[in-house]
């Protein structure tokens, strides 16, 4: 059976449309639930029922039920419809009268998003609300749709600016790897071809000192051979006179051997020339020395130079009367001090101490040996910190910028704000890099591998300098 002929056995007689929930009557005819609902709510006396079909008269109003088999086939209908309309490219049918007063449907009820007729809109289940004639209301909907669509377009544009910007910044990314990778691989060049130079001076000095003493050692054989020879030859003259029979003759070559012939055999003559290990030692270490001197311009030739600041100073004025200073002002400790002593107005109450030397431009680095124990926190701060309250404390406030350990935790603190950091290793040192220009301070977790803890990005104003916080059974060293 074909999908019209199909439709017109499930069409309803009344809306003259597929049934819509259908129900039948006693007198075995089916109607759309909304349909027969809508005549026997219309009819004309409200004593009388009759069906719409054939006209039978119901002393009641006729109890409406589902036809469950009917509800199949027109569900079973309008799915095969829709597979038929997608494979053939055509929109399904779609009803334009009224299903309960069998009218033109002309309007859209806006508050039930449904179509109506006019019947709808003035006695019917749409009366009294906001409707609106189909042709403006497929006009609203298409300007909302193109505004959508607009919207949409507009998402894909943003979307195609970010994969283009995405794409320049992978681009961009690759070209500055490829050419750090680049300058890197210069720098080691250098290094090489300095460390090389600086080799061969050591061994050409082992081997001239080898050379030298071998040269020595071939002259001394040399002679040596050679006095051997005329020891021979005289062993040869003296043996000949021991064979003279005549006392004469004896006595006469005795008086003239004797005086070019040694009393006694010539002693050993030891080797004492040897390799001059200390002139060595002092020639590798002073090549040693200048390698260490040229890699900075090394660095800074290939541009990786940053100022090492190994030299900082712990300054005495600024510690806490709570913090203990070793002799060479690289250590902070914390001391138990159960009487308060007079504070000057530089000193922390807190157990805190700041560096001597500040950094105010360009790039630095230092590292500060650490402990797992203990409460510490490592990081910069302007001068003007506060000396006294909690927010003086390194972190907790906006002039301080640190990496604080406790209780088996690291977390980055500014302006009282903490994040955690999470670890997977023991700490043993932390280093910082300031970017003072760039507004860039990163802390670094230093061991076998470098690796990244936390990076701050600011614009700072003022002098930075090395602040450290102690408490408890821990301390913190700067490396030097």
């Amino acid at each position: 059976m074909s999908l019209s002929i199909l439709r017109d056995e499930l069409q309803c007689s009344i809306c003259l449309e597929v049934y819509t929930e259908p129900v039948f009557l006693t007198c075995g005819h089916n109607f759309c639930k909304d349909c027969i609902v809508g005549v026997f709510d219309n009819r004309v006396t409200s004593l009388i029922f009759n069906c719409p079909e054939c006209r039978m008269t119901f002393e009641s109003r006729p109890k409406l039920q589902k036809n469950l088999k009917l509800s199949n086939i027109v569900e079973h209908y309008f799915s095969t419809a829709k597979e038929y309309a997608l494979m053939e490219n055509t929109p399904c049918p779609v009803s334009r009268t009224c299903a309960i007063h069998n009218k033109l449907l002309e309007y859209h009820c806006t508050e039930d998003e449904a179509f109506a007729c006019a019947s709808c809109c003035i006695i019917g289940k749409h009366k009294g609300h906001e409707v609106e004639l189909l042709a403006n209301s497929s006009r609203n909907k298409k300007e909302e749709l193109k505004t959508i669509v607009q919207k949409l377009l507009s998402g894909c544009k943003n979307i195609d600016k970010t994969v283009h910007d995405l794409k320049t910044k992978i681009k961009v990314q690759q070209e500055k790897a490829t050419e750090i990778e680049s300058r890197a691989l210069n720098l080691f060049d250098d290094i090489r071809k300095l460390l090389d130079k600086l080799q061969s001076q050591v061994l050409y000095e082992i081997q001239k000192q080898q050379d030298d003493i071998l040269l020595k050692v071939a002259k001394r054989i040399q002679q040596m051979e050679k006095d051997k020879g005329e020891l021979q030859q005289k062993i040869h003259l003296i043996t000949n006179v021991l064979k003279e029979e005549d006392p004469i003759s004896l006595i006469t070559d005795h008086k003239k051997i004797i005086p070019i012939v040694p009393h006694s055999a010539p002693r050993k003559q030891d080797v004492v020339d040897k390799l001059d290990y200390e002139l060595i030692s002092v020639t590798l270490q002073n090549n040693l020395q200048h390698l260490v001197g040229a890699l900075p311009k090394l660095q800074q030739k290939n541009g990786f130079y940053v100022e090492c600041a190994s030299d900082t100073l712990l300054d005495v004025t600024t510690a806490s009367h709570r913090i203990g200073l070793s002799k060479d002002l690289k250590t902070a400790f914390h001391i138990n001090a159960n009487n308060l002593q007079p504070i000057s107005q530089n000193k922390f109450t807190f157990c805190q101490v700041l560096s001597t030397n500040s950094f105010k431009s360009g790039q630095h680095y230092l590292e500060v040996l650490v402990s797992n124990e203990g409460v510490w926190t490592i990081g910069l701060a302007y001068a003007s910190i506060k000396r006294r309250g909690t927010d003086s404390l390194v972190g907790c406030n906006d002039r301080s910028w640190g990496l604080c350990w406790m209780d088996g935790n690291l977390s980055a603190l500014h302006n009282s704000e903490s994040r955690a950091i999470p670890i997977d290793t023991p700490i043993e040192a932390i280093g910082l890099y300031l970017d003072y220009e760039a507004g860039r301070l990163s802390f670094y977790q230093v061991s076998n591998q470098i690796k990244l803890l936390h990076t701050f990005s600011t614009k700072f104003t003022e002098a930075l300098y090395l602040v450290i916080y102690i408490c408890g059974n821990t301390c913190a060293r700067i490396k030097i």
